[in-house]
């Protein structure tokens, strides 16, 4: 078994085919089904099962996906991060929410690299609806008003609110809303949390409101970007970093009976967070996150 067998039975779990997976590697079809076949003749149980659709984990597979997930990171923390101890050095994966505003992760990455600049990042994005750790990210950056389920090290970075916002062209067009009740004859956008569907707002008093929103998505950035170009009145998290939400562009309406917070967090998982690799990331994040946010990790709660 070795590792390049590990890569291509990992990359089928995620890309759903031998097809992408074969794609994303850049070997050919044929190289990636002669290693997932050497694997499953070593390890003497079949790992997938292969339809006309695709490729689908069998028991054994998925008991056997958390294991090669580890020993990928293993290696990968014995081939980086050594090169010259004095300046961390190598690649860091970060996987960010769809829709995160850019100045959040941008500046995130410009603080990272303005300390460490031989270190590189790569960041992908994906929905936070199933937190999930390919075998190749370091970091998760998290945003939600509750801790993501699962055995996972989180740690607080930022306090948001959520609030309700519209553009002052739209509140002139349509007409200001007097009562929360208004709200229900109004162009409504609403921001979907993890767990949620985006048809109830919180209220500050407890409880909710129903709303029935023509536009509802996981997509912070773009929410904000329809709500500032006039579309509607959105509910979603509003931070002094996102663009569009501060001047005149938006109005924060009834901010006495709806919103709650919504906390930023980094999010590591268990198994990472006690392996040699996550020792040098962590030293990387305290000092990152104590330039961006004044913070100390080691004093973060979870």
């Amino acid at each position: 078994m070795d590792l390049d067998q590990l890569r291509a039975f990992l990359a089928v779990l995620e890309h759903g085919s031998l097809l992408s997976a074969a794609a994303a590697l850049k070997i050919s079809r044929a190289a990636l089904r002669e290693r997932l076949d050497a694997l499953e003749v070593e390890l003497g149980v079949t790992l997938l099962v292969r339809t006309h659709r695709g490729a689908l984990p069998t028991e054994a597979g998925l008991g056997f996906a958390p294991g090669a997930r580890q020993l990928l990171r293993d290696a990968r923390a014995l081939a980086q991060f050594h090169r010259q101890p004095a300046e961390p050095a190598g690649d860091l994966r970060i996987r960010a929410p769809v829709g995160m505003p850019p100045e959040w992760v941008a500046g995130f990455v410009s603080e990272l690299y303005r300390r460490f600049p031989r270190v590189h990042v790569r960041a992908d994005f994906a929905s936070q609806q199933h937190l999930s750790f390919p075998a190749d990210v370091d970091i998760y950056l998290y945003i939600g008003p509750h801790i993501p389920p699962g055995a996972f090290r989180t740690f607080v970075l930022s306090r948001i609110p959520e609030r309700v916002l519209a553009s002052r062209a739209y509140l002139d067009r349509v007409g200001r809303p007097a009562t929360v009740e208004d709200l229900q004859a109004k162009d409504l956008l609403s921001w979907v949390p993890p767990g949620e569907d985006g048809r109830r707002w919180p209220l500050l008093s407890g409880g909710g409101v129903s709303v029935r929103p023509f536009f509802a998505s996981d997509d912070i950035h773009l929410l904000r970007s329809m709500v500032a170009a006039g579309h509607g009145i959105g509910f979603l998290p509003d931070h002094p970093m996102a663009p569009g939400v501060r001047g005149e562009e938006l109005e924060v309406l009834f901010p006495e009976q709806i919103g709650r917070e919504c906390v930023g967090r980094l999010v590591i998982p268990e198994p990472l967070a006690e392996s040699p690799r996550y020792q040098q990331v962590a030293e990387l994040l305290r000092a990152v996150v104590r330039g961006l946010f004044g913070l100390n990790l080691d004093e973060l709660t979870s």
